[in-house]
C-alpha cells in the first residue's frame, strides 16, 4: 500500500519568510504558503527535511510567530486526524562564544 499524491503545506505567519529547504523537491511559494508535492511513500515510511524561515530584522528578542503544517494525500491513511501540526518560531539572538582549552 503506498499514500499517494502526497502534498506538504506550511502555513507561514505574514511576517516570516520562506528562505529555503533540504526536501530535494521545489516547492511552490504563493503569499504565505510554501507547498510540496513530494513523492508517494509507502505505509508507515518517513520523510525528513529542513524548512529554513526568517524573521523580520526588526524581531525583538522572543517574538513568536505560528506556523502550521499540513498533510494530505491519496490511499491508506491510519489516522487522518494526526495530518496537522502547529507550531511557533521564536525571534532569538545568535550569539558565538570562543572556546579557549587551557592546560591539557
Amino acid at each position: 500500500m503506498r499514500r499517494q499524491n502526497v502534498v506538504l503545506t506550511a502555513i507561514l505567519d505574514s511576517h516570516l519568510t520562506y528562505v529555503s529547504d533540504t526536501c530535494g523537491v521545489a516547492p511552490r511559494v504563493s503569499g504565505n504558503n510554501v507547498t510540496w508535492d513530494l513523492p508517494d511513500l509507502a505505509l508507515l515510511e518517513e520523510c525528513n527535511f529542513t524548512l529554513t524561515v526568517q524573521v523580520p530584522a526588526s524581531a525583538t528578542s522572543g517574538t513568536r510567530y505560528p506556523r502550521a503544517l499540513l498533510l494530505t494525500s491519496a490511499g491508506p491513511e491510519a489516522n487522518g486526524s494526526d495530518n496537522a501540526a502547529n507550531a511557533e518560531i521564536m525571534a532569538a539572538y545568535q550569539l558565538f562564544l570562543p572556546l579557549v582549552l587551557t592546560g591539557h
